[in-house]
Order: structure tokens, then sequence, then C-alpha cells
């Protein structure tokens, strides 16, 4: 698949992977709150199971979104980047994952219908994160390719270095 060199066709790259990972941070908190707030619902009895796995995954989701700000704002290292990526992938799966499983647990009490809309916004959000994980890891890629071109002063004492002696 070809690397994308834009956010969303038009925001650069660096920019972009700020205001996904600041996103998903923001819908990582609002999903926990709103999972806290099922759990103290009667009315949600249904889901009460379903909470606690989706209390699970946005707690998992706001780490590593906190975890991917700090990266993408203050480390040089494509390392982090590429850890950061590989973690939101992770993220990525267990939101599909946990799409599958609120669509089996609605559906086997009888209350598809009722909260078909809950079902929809669960794999709209997982088909979503799934293109930031693209964006993030072709930023972590070039990033990565980018730190490889560049020659640090210590590459190039250690490249013209014969002997353990520099040479002028």
């Amino acid at each position: 698949m070809a690397r994308m060199n834009r956010c969303c066709g038009c925001i650069p790259m660096r920019p972009g992977v700020i205001t996904i990972t600041i996103f998903t941070l923001a819908g990582g908190i609002l999903g926990l709150i709103q999972n806290i707030q099922l759990l103290t619902d009667y009315h949600y009895y249904v889901l009460g199971s379903s909470a606690y796995v989706a209390m699970v995954a946005n707690s998992l989701t706001i780490l590593v979104a906190g975890f991917g700000l700090i990266v993408v704002c203050c480390a040089e290292s494509a390392r982090f980047l590429k850890t950061f990526s590989g973690l939101f992938i992770f993220i990525v799966f267990i939101h599909y994952a946990y799409a599958i499983y609120i669509t089996i647990v609605v559906a086997t009490n009888g209350y598809l219908s009722y909260f078909m809309t809950l079902v929809i916004a669960s794999f709209i959000g997982a088909i979503l994160l799934s293109y930031f994980a693209k964006v993030i890891s072709d930023y972590a890629a070039s990033a990565k390719e980018e730190q490889d071109n560049n020659i640090t002063p210590r590459r190039m004492e250690t490249s013209d270095v014969t002997n353990n002696r520099v040479v002028s």
C-alpha cells in the first residue's frame, strides 16, 4: 500500500498525527465516562458486562493515546514512534473485537434492533481508528526514513575513525 504524505489529504503528517492522537484521547475519555454512566443506570442492565469490557478498551486507548501524544510532541526518536504505531494497531484490534462482542451481546439478548446505533457506532469507530493507524504507521515510517538519512555528528565521527585516530 502506498505511503501517505498528508493526513486526510490536506494536513501535514505531524500536525495530523497530533490531531488524531488528541481526538483518540478525547474519545477514550468520553467513552470511559459513558461506560461508567452505563454501569450506574439500571435501564441498561443488558449491557452490564459489555460496559466492563468497554471500560478496559477505553482505558487502554487513553493510555496509548497519552503515550502517543508525548511521543509525537516531545520525542525525536523514530523508535518511539514505531512503538506508538504498534500499540495503536493493537488498540484498533481491541476496538474491532469489542464491536463484535457488543453485537453478540445485544443480539443474544434480543435487543439488536434497540441498540443498532450503538453497534453501528462501534464498527464505524473501529474503521475510523484503522485509518488513523495507517496515518500513524506511515508517519512513523517516514520519520524512521528521515532519521536514517540524516547524518548525526556521532555517525560522522565513527565513520571517519581509522586505527583509533580521526582522519582529517
